[in-house]
């Protein structure tokens, strides 16, 4: 089915998609399922790319890295962690 292809396509799970199709009542127009749908899945992109966006971040900081032995570095990690936020 086209529906299924695009739907999967664009980073919908097969629960979400079967949701889509079957999770609400046929009166509910296939606009509003969609936003419901897409609004929760924005929702985990954007949770996703913060988390990028923090790895990248932290793999940057390490390419600088001028340890000379790995416990040296675990050190320093350990520190980070210890300052960082939850």
């Amino acid at each position: 089915m086209v529906l299924i292809g695009f739907a999967k396509d664009n980073g919908f799970s097969l629960p979400e998609i079967k949701l889509f199709l079957h999770g609400f009542p046929s009166s509910v127009p296939a606009g509003d399922r969609w936003r419901k749908l897409a609004t929760s899945k924005i929702q985990q992109l954007e949770a996703n790319i913060a988390k990028a966006r923090a790895m990248e971040q932290m793999l940057r900081s390490l390419m600088k890295c001028r340890c000379t032995t790995i416990d040296q570095c675990a050190r320093g990690i350990a520190a980070y962690l210890k300052k960082r936020p939850a």
